[in-house]
């Protein structure tokens, strides 16, 4: 019997480790180097990830190992900063640049393309509140 309910206990300690480190039903934030914030979200019931720069972006991705590949990446179309609209492109041209590959190490996720480019996020409860 404590052989089976330490089995058990093992089992929920993986499951719950594999959840934290799931993209679905996780939200998260990076911060430029010139300050403009990148929110990043997953759905939770459908893939479909979503987010803000400037502008709202959305898309639906697919998962494939650690490949995270994407389809239909698209937006609102407001002004804003320059270097926050520079920003939102650079970052626009990142998530069209397939495949990205991520990697989840406790609450910080890393995003790199096929150019070598790598954007970190910081996993977050709920977005902060952004400048429109």
């Amino acid at each position: 019997m404590k052989k089976l309910l330490s089995t058990f206990a093992i089992c929920l300690c993986l499951f719950a480790c594999l959840k934290q480190n799931d993209l679905k039903g996780n939200k998260f934030v990076s911060n430029a180097d010139n300050g403009t914030l990148i929110t990043l979200g997953f759905d939770e019931k459908e893939n479909r990830l979503y987010g803000k720069v400037v502008n709202n972006y959305f898309a639906t991705y697919k998962l494939d190992g650690n490949n995270l590949m994407l389809n239909g990446v698209g937006s609102t179309m407001m002004m804003g900063m320059p270097n926050a609209m520079q920003t939102e492109q650079d970052f626009f041209e990142f998530l069209n640049s397939s495949p990205i590959t991520y990697v989840i190490e406790g609450e910080e996720l890393t995003l790199n393309n096929a150019k070598g480019d790598v954007i970190k996020f910081i996993q977050v409860e709920e977005f902060p509140e952004m400048e429109q």
